[in-house]
């Protein structure tokens, strides 16, 4: 939560940032969704691309994980969210190694 925060990814419009934070020697991942998803948006479906990242990291192919997570976020966003014909990405999309 506190990368979420460091980054501004509670600062769009509709409260729509989501983080994906994985640690990779301790082949964790969390992944957290602000609020305007979070209310629109079964949890389990969260679960999905969590246990992909994870499985790809514990197979050695974290990189692999990470496109399947972004993926299926991305799928979950587009339906709940379409994007609007005056739509700007508010955050930067990009990868922070810390």
């Amino acid at each position: 939560m506190q990368q979420f925060l460091a980054h501004g990814l509670h600062t769009t419009d509709a409260r729509t940032g989501v983080l994906i934070f994985a640690a990779l020697s301790d082949h964790q991942v969390e992944l957290v969704a602000d609020e305007g998803i979070h209310s629109r948006v079964d949890p389990e479906l969260w679960g999905d691309a969590v246990a992909a990242l994870s499985a790809s990291m514990r197979a050695g192919d974290p990189v692999e994980g990470l496109e399947r997570a972004i993926a299926l976020c991305g799928d979950v966003l587009a339906e709940q969210f379409p994007p609007r014909s005056a739509d700007i990405n508010e955050v930067p999309d990009r990868l922070v190694v810390i």
